[in-house]
């Protein structure tokens, strides 16, 4: 997962660097570290939840992104509706992008 920032991110539980963005950039693969940055705000590549999968994100992070594309859901939805709902509507996104091209 790419993210877009300066500097380097501290980690206050550990007392030690997250991270570090390199030209303003930073991908990475760890779960703590993406969302630690999500948590923080920083701006990222929108992600495919294919690849990626459940498990690569919080309940919280699903939400997040579910309120970004102003899909409905239930505050007691367990993670799995969430993420289901999530595939869904990106799926959605992606072929009315195809058909406007």
């Amino acid at each position: 997962m790419k993210f877009y920032g300066n500097g380097l991110v501290w980690d206050k539980e550990k007392n030690a660097v997250l991270c570090r963005f390199t030209n303003g950039e930073l991908e990475t693969n760890e779960l703590r570290v993406k969302q630690e940055l999500v948590k923080l705000g920083y701006k990222y590549d929108e992600i495919d939840y294919e690849e990626e999968g459940i498990d690569s994100y919080t309940k919280e992070q699903i939400k997040q992104e579910l309120d970004e594309l102003e899909v409905d859901y239930k505050s007691n939805d367990n993670k799995e509706t969430l993420f289901a709902l999530l595939q869904e509507a990106t799926e959605g996104n992606e072929e009315t992008q195809e058909e406007g091209e």
